[in-house]
C-alpha cells in the first residue's frame, strides 16, 4: 500500500510535533532528559527530511549590535598595545 504525499507530510508532522513536545517537557521544572532511542528518532527524521536551518536574521542582528561594540573596544586596545610595543625599536624610522 503507497502511501500519499500528504498523509506522510502529516506524519512527518505528527513526529515532529511530538519529539518537539518531549524536547521541550525535558527542558522543563522536572528536566527528565530525553532517552537516546528518542535523540536517535529526532535525528533520523531531521536528516531523513533534509532539514537545514538557518539563523534568524532578528537574532543575528541583535548579537551583532551586543558584541560589536565590544569588538571594536578590543580591536582598539590591541592596536594600541601593538603601537606601544613598537614605540623605540626602530620601526617608526623604517615606515616613514
Amino acid at each position: 500500500m503507497a502511501l500519499k504525499n500528504s498523509k506522510v507530510a502529516e506524519l512527518l508532522e505528527g513526529l515532529a510535533e511530538l519529539m518537539l513536545k518531549e524536547v521541550r517537557e525535558s527542558q522543563g521544572d522536572e528536566g527528565i532528559p530525553l532517552s537516546a532511542s528518542d535523540k536517535a528518532v529526532a535525528l533520523a527524521l531531521i536528516k531523513h527530511c533534509n532539514v537545514s536551518s538557518e539563523p534568524d536574521s532578528d537574532k543575528i542582528a541583535e548579537l551583532k549590535d551586543a558584541f560589536g561594540s565590544d569588538l571594536d573596544a578590543k580591536r582598539a586596545a590591541r592596536a594600541a598595545a601593538l603601537v606601544a610595543q613598537t614605540k623605540g625599536d626602530g620601526i617608526d624610522e623604517l615606515m616613514h
